[in-house]
């Protein structure tokens, strides 16, 4: 009887093992499906119109935010199951929420920022795109409410989940479906998030995109066209001799929480570069972004007026002393990124200089270099 009861005892602990490895498992799953639905919630609409819109350099900040959920949702939900707990549950839940919310709400920003930095060291430790907090309390707001229900539901949910399994704890159709549900509601609470984050920072270059699509070579009126479509293709008409087709897109400034503007610049292969004000989701007119750049950066360098030229007059930042330079300049865009634009000029005698300038209106010299031809 004693060996019996030993084997009784050891198959028990057997099966209390396996039984507890695949709660663990189904939280892991379980949490990792969770952010998966919030992730592609949250851009999956930005992956969407990228299809359409020339907005190079998103990507890799999207991928590296799903990963990030993904890897939140599954330490979330491994976790409570190592101590599975109630109020742990909960609290673990609503720890995961504050950073998914961190990470929704930053990467349009300082996620944005950071890689602008990996990809251009000559912008490292610039503020790209400053923080914007429009709309991030209602994302909170629902991020908190989904997670803390996770949270009190979590024994309730892996139970049903563990139960669903197949043999040898394999994943049964009922268990997919199940998953399936849990990104089906993350989803929901992650399109929420998208439409208080990221919405109006993708509308901008959006409606910037349609506008240059449609109107560049539209062969009618431009202010009939807006009536009919209500879109105002009629704000790029004083700059559509200037496009061609190929151009890219990215947003150069937003301020959406006292003026809901934002500036989308394009720029186009043969050279022209255009700015575009969006005020309320709304195209509100288009103008030829370079003269600042060109005929203002000129007259800083030479010393000479730039007449007739309408916001030509630069800023000088603390510590910016002029290059003077003489001749007739080559005076050359290296990039841009937000607001911040490097120039380079050339005088005919092969001096150089490469200067950081920023803003849309006013724009102001940050810094300066001499550099080789």
């Amino acid at each position: 009887m004693s060996d019996e009861w030993a084997t009784s005892i050891s198959h028990d602990g057997e099966a209390r093992g396996r039984a507890q490895a695949a709660y663990r498992r189904v939280g892991l799953i379980c949490g990792a499906a969770v952010g998966l639905g919030l992730a592609l919630g949250a851009w999956g609409p930005d992956i969407v119109a990228r299809l359409d819109v020339p907005l190079p350099g998103q990507l890799p900040g999207i991928a590296l935010g799903v990963l990030s959920l993904v890897a939140i949702g599954a330490l979330a939900g491994r976790l409570s199951t190592q101590i599975d707990r109630a109020v742990v549950d909960t609290l673990l839940w609503l720890i995961a929420a504050v950073v998914a919310f961190l990470i929704v709400s930053r990467l349009p920003y300082e996620g944005r920022t950071w890689l602008t930095w990996l990809a251009d060291d000559r912008f490292a430790g610039l503020p790209v795109f400053p923080y914007d907090g429009f709309g991030h309390g209602r994302a909170a707001f629902f991020l908190g409410i989904f997670f803390f229900v996770l949270g009190i539901t979590q024994a309730f949910r892996l139970e049903v989940l563990r139960g669903s399994l197949g043999l040898r704890g394999r994943l049964s159709v009922h268990t997919v479906f199940l998953l399936v549900l849990h990104v089906a509601f993350a989803f929901g609470v992650g399109l929420i998030a998208d439409d208080a984050v990221n919405a109006p920072l993708r509308v901008a270059p959006q409606l910037v995109n349609e506008a240059i699509r449609v109107g560049r070579t539209y062969q009618g009126d431009l202010f009939k066209l807006s009536r009919e479509k209500g879109i105002n293709y009629n704000a790029i008409s004083g700059v559509r001799d200037q496009m061609n087709e190929s151009y890219t897109l990215q947003v150069a400034e937003s301020d959406l929480v006292e003026s809901l503007t934002v500036i989308v610049v394009a720029h186009f292969d043969n050279g022209a570069w255009i700015n575009c004000r969006i005020l309320a989701d709304q195209l509100s007119f288009c103008y030829d972004a370079s003269p600042p750049y060109l005929e203002g950066f000129r007259a800083f360098l030479t010393g000479e007026p730039a007449p007739d030229c309408r916001g030509c007059t630069l800023r000088v930042g603390e510590g910016v002393t002029p290059v003077g330079l003489s001749g007739p300049l080559r005076i050359t865009r290296r990039a841009q990124w937000g607001s911040y634009v490097l120039m380079r000029a050339e005088s005919p005698s092969g001096d150089a200089v490469e200067c950081l300038l920023h803003g849309i209106s006013p724009v102001t010299v940050e810094r300066c270099e001499v550099t080789s031809p």
